[in-house]
Order: C-alpha cells, then sequence, then structure tokens
C-alpha cells in the first residue's frame, strides 16, 4: 500500500516505521501478559503520533486497540495488533 508523504518527512518516515515495527514487540508482550494499561499508553502514543506525520490509517487501528484495551477486551486488542502488523508490513512510502 502505498502512502503519500510530504517530501520534507523522507527522513522521518523510514524512522517512524521502524519504530513502529518495534512498539509490535512491545505490544505483543503486553498482549502476552494481559497488560492493558501498557497496551493502551503505546498505543496512545502511537496514535497521536501516526497522526502529526500523516498515517490516518495507522492512526485510527491504534485509537481502536486504545478503546479495547480501556475494556480489557483481549481478543479485540489482539484483532487490532494483527492489523496494525498487516498494515506496517505493506505500507510504502512515496514522497511527494
Amino acid at each position: 500500500m502505498i502512502v503519500e508523504f510530504d517530501r520534507g518527512l523522507q527522513d522521518v518516515v523510514p524512522r517512524y516505521i521502524r519504530g513502529r515495527q518495534e512498539d509490535l514487540g512491545y505490544l505483543q508482550l503486553a498482549l502476552s501478559r494481559k497488560d492493558f494499561p501498557a497496551i493502551e499508553k503505546i498505543s496512545k502514543r502511537v496514535a497521536a503520533t501516526a497522526e502529526s506525520v500523516g498515517m490516518k490509517v495507522l492512526s485510527d487501528i491504534s485509537r481502536e486497540i486504545v478503546e479495547h484495551a480501556g475494556e480489557h477486551r483481549q481478543e479485540e486488542c489482539e484483532a487490532s495488533v494483527a492489523k496494525m502488523r498487516d498494515f506496517l508490513s505493506v505500507v510504502r512510502p512515496k514522497f511527494v
């Protein structure tokens, strides 16, 4: 999936995506421990920063995770984390 970004973010976006892939590992660990406060904290940060770099889809997925974590809904958290993983595995930045 190609996502367009402002050319001024050319140095930032690849590092940002790598950082979110690292967050996936932390989310998986928190899910395995049913650590909903950690899941919520990580997801809130991702939602806010994703919006600021222009990754609305990632922000929306992260907001889903925040909602599910706040309600301690494990299966829904897992499903949304899988959506995040899928998105990050296919996103291809295009700088315009």
